[in-house]
């Protein structure tokens, strides 16, 4: 009888000794969707990727509104999407990830400049240029925020609106950036800065595209 006792006193220790699995908290489960839809993507599975992905979102509703975690899966579903060539579901999911960010660090936070620039580039091929070219003036005074009017960050800026209205059939506004990107540039830097070759090929199309016999606006480059 005391040797029976013993043995199930001896059976509950060990029972009550063993490691007891805990279920992961929802953070942590989104986090681990996240690592396979990345290993998914990584082996180029996007269309299953983002599936997961878009899973992994659904999880990520149990979060708190503000949790990073949130922006990461958008910013990874934007990218699965526009590898599976759905530029406009792209578009559409980084829409959230800039409104996640602008709803977190507010509408003048530096670091939406990087989602802003990858939107224009999906505006331009789905050929939604105003929206393009809004996010382009937003990049710019972003840039000039961060880095001043003076700065060929800026200069860059001013190349891309030339590039955007070139897109839309604009050629006359083109001209007004792409001169105003010439004359920065060559002040910030000089006449032989390899930086005013995209420029001047840009310059060169918006000559081309304006029909002959039409007033050029004119424009000077300051030394």
């Amino acid at each position: 009888m005391l040797r029976l006792l013993f043995f199930s006193v001896s059976l509950s220790i060990c029972l009550c000794a063993q490691p007891q699995t805990q279920e992961p908290t929802p953070a942590e489960s989104v986090q681990l969707s996240i690592s396979e839809c990345d290993k998914g993507f990584a082996n180029g599975a996007y269309e299953n990727a983002r599936q997961s992905f878009e899973a992994a979102w659904q999880k990520a509703q149990r979060l708190p509104v503000g949790a990073p975690v949130r922006y990461e899966i958008l910013k990874r579903l934007t990218t699965t999407t526009a590898a599976a060539g759905q530029f406009e579901a792209a578009e559409s999911c980084l829409e959230q990830a800039i409104a996640w960010r602008e709803s977190t660090a507010g509408h003048d936070d530096s670091k939406l400049a990087d989602d802003l620039l990858l939107s224009i580039n999906f505006n331009l091929r789905t050929k939604n240029f105003d929206r393009a070219g809004a996010a382009a003036k937003r990049v710019w005074n972003l840039h000039i925020a961060s880095y001043t009017a003076e700065s060929l960050p800026v200069a860059d800026d001013l190349l891309r609106m030339g590039h955007v209205s070139l897109s839309a059939g604009s050629p006359r506004d083109a001209l007004h950036f792409l001169s105003e990107a010439l004359d920065l540039r060559t002040r910030l830097a000089s006449l032989l800065d390899p930086g005013l070759l995209p420029i001047l090929d840009a310059m060169n199309e918006a000559f081309g595209a304006i029909p002959n016999g039409t007033e050029i606006p004119p424009f000077t480059v300051r030394r």
